[in-house]
């Protein structure tokens, strides 16, 4: 009787233990109770989950009071209990995520004070060594074509293709892999070294290519209030210009990349780091000439489509100083502390040539180690995409260039071509990327030019 009585009361207290989220033990004989305490994600989980289902009720109600406001009308005594019910899950849900987001912070701090190593750490691992074994097989693929993968290469390069696909993220190129992480690490890199609109631009990575309603908003004309101690009015509402930008992803291609089947026979020769030196290269070319100039027909909008006009120069073939120092106070003192000009390489000589009324060069060197060489106390950034300075030349750009972004695809892939050059005994790659760009702005003019007459 006593050890029934032992038994039943061991399980009691596990069943206790759990709720607790304590590790469970067999009180009366001192092991480990064979039911384990609930793990970390799957707390997360439910979180998620519940936030889910809580988000799906609120936008029910939304969707009650939207018809009730268009219709110009009470809610109906169905409606109004489908409203309560939505409400009331709503409210419900809410204190389950509360209480299991307090669990579940309780609990990690308790594993980090018991020196425990905290779920995550074992899944980076993990995926540490799943992306160093798809690296091996993408580079067994890229050197030999699918006749050297194993099948356990194959299957991993073409999982990981499938996963992005399943996710809504693509691949941008039917028939190719995608390009390990460090390529595309390497290729961010070099895009950013080459300068160009990206220099100065706001970058905006993603998983995939949907397209993005990119929020802009005009708040300038707007100040504050002064109230009383105890104001007898409320205060006022004050409205705000909003609106989007539809950013979206087209679809690039680097052109074809010739090997050496000698050099890819080579292990000392760095394919990877070959290909996206070559790669970046091309695509910054094209993208930054159409970040500069681009019409927004299945292209990206440049930003000199959609700036503003500052001042129109009195010459068709030169600029003088003043006309730099009105275009700069052309634009908003807002944007202006942020501040850059952009022009291209010869129109930086013309400028370096002119002075101020006192003879002093408008172009100044910066004078301690990192600081940027200015031109009026502001700094430049060299676009050869921008026009040289002649009739009618859009030639000179100022303002905050942070406010065109810039939207960068993650999952490039890389296509392998081995019989388009086999007579040259050449293997051709060719990688696509997706980009998009565009100028935010809210009607506040960021970015201002001048305009040769």
């Amino acid at each position: 009787m006593k050890q029934k009585f032992a038994i039943v009361a061991s399980v009691i207290i596990a069943l206790l233990l759990i709720v607790a989220g304590l590790p469970v033990f067999d009180v009366a004989a001192g092991a480990t109770f064979m039911i384990a305490p609930v793990a970390l994600i799957d707390i997360e989980n439910n979180i998620r989950n519940f936030k889910e289902q809580r988000g799906d009720c609120l936008d029910k109600m939304d969707a009650l009071v939207d018809v009730q406001l268009s219709e110009k009308r009470s809610l109906t005594e169905d409606e109004t209990t489908k409203y309560n019910e939505y409400r009331s899950k709503a409210d419900e849900l809410k204190g389950q995520i509360e209480m299991l987001e307090v669990s579940l912070e309780s609990r990690k701090a308790k594993a980090k004070a018991e020196g425990k190593e905290i779920e995550g750490k074992e899944e980076r691992k993990t995926e540490e060594e799943a992306e160093k074994r798809y690296n091996e097989a993408f580079k067994n693929w890229a050197v030999g074509g699918e006749a050297r993968c194993s099948k356990e290469d194959l299957e991993i390069l073409d999982s990981k293709d499938k996963e992005m696909r399943a996710m809504g993220t693509g691949t941008g190129s039917a028939g190719g892999y995608l390009a390990p992480t460090s390529m595309a690490t390497k290729i961010e890199e070099a895009l950013k070294y080459l300068g160009g609109v990206r220099a100065g631009a706001t970058v905006m990575t993603t998983e995939n290519g949907n397209t993005i309603n990119y929020p802009t908003m005009d708040d300038t004309t707007n100040m504050g209030e002064l109230i009383g101690e105890n104001p007898t009015d409320n205060t006022n509402e004050q409205d705000i210009a909003f609106g989007n930008k539809q950013i979206g992803a087209y679809t690039y291609s680097s052109k074809a990349i010739p090997v050496s089947n000698e050099l890819l026979q080579d292990s000392a020769f760095d394919l990877e780091g070959y290909i996206a030196r070559v790669a970046a290269q091309r695509i910054f070319k094209i993208t930054n000439q159409h970040y500069t100039t681009g019409d927004g027909t299945n292209k990206p909008k440049g930003f000199l489509q959609d700036a503003t006009l500052g001042l129109t120069a009195a010459g068709t073939n030169a600029i003088v100083a003043d006309e730099l120092v009105k275009l700069l106070h052309k634009v908003d003192s807002s944007y202006r502390q942020n501040g850059k000009w952009m022009f291209n390489d010869n129109t930086l000589l013309a400028i370096r040539l002119l002075k101020d009324n006192d003879g002093r060069p408008l172009w100044q060197p910066g004078m301690v180690d990192g600081a940027p060489n200015t031109i009026l106390g502001k700094p430049y950034i060299i676009n050869n995409d921008m026009p040289d300075i002649a009739t009618g030349a859009k030639a000179i750009a100022f303002g905050d260039i942070e406010k065109y972004l810039i939207r960068d695809v993650t999952n490039a892939s890389l296509k392998r071509l081995g019989e388009i050059n086999a007579l040259k005994n050449q293997t051709v790659f060719v990688l696509f990327s997706r980009h998009d760009g565009a100028l935010i702005d809210a009607g506040t003019h960021p970015i201002k030019y001048l305009q040769l007459a």
